[in-house]
């Protein structure tokens, strides 16, 4: 699976959440999984993506101040969200998902990352999902 893409909003929401809060970035919204071919880009917005609605599918709050420190790897910026894994489970059979993607509270579109293969779609199967957001270091 590739890196999650920031988009050109998101790029300046993590960068701003990073500086107001020193160690950890105040990183608030949802978190939300997607239908669809579409391919996330820089450039991609939040009309780009259809959101996943089979049974058993919430998304899922993401808190502010529930990521990890920043770390460096090379010449990337790493952050973690703490609840790991974040969990889906299909309550009956319906559709598979190709990704997730991330929303501001002002419903701008802050990340998002295609599947490899697509999840889903098999009553009781469960997508655990460990969430990381890089970004240019220093």
């Amino acid at each position: 699976m590739t890196d999650p893409v920031l988009s050109i909003f998101g790029e300046a929401f993590v960068t701003e959440s990073a500086a107001d809060t020193p160690g950890a970035p105040d990183i608030s919204g949802t978190l939300r999984l997607f239908v669809g071919d579409t391919v996330p880009t820089r450039d991609s917005v939040a009309a780009d993506f259809t959101e996943a609605t089979f049974s058993g599918y919430l998304p899922f709050t993401l808190v502010a101040g529930n990521w990890s420190n920043a770390t460096l790897l090379t010449d990337r910026a790493r952050v973690k969200y703490l609840t790991d894994p974040i969990a889906w489970t299909w309550a009956t059979d319906g559709e598979e998902v190709n990704g997730w993607y991330i929303l501001a509270p002002t419903l701008d579109l802050v990340a998002a990352q295609r599947f490899d293969d697509p999840h889903g779609g098999t009553g009781g199967q469960t997508l655990n999902l460990t969430l990381y957001l890089s970004g240019r270091g220093g």
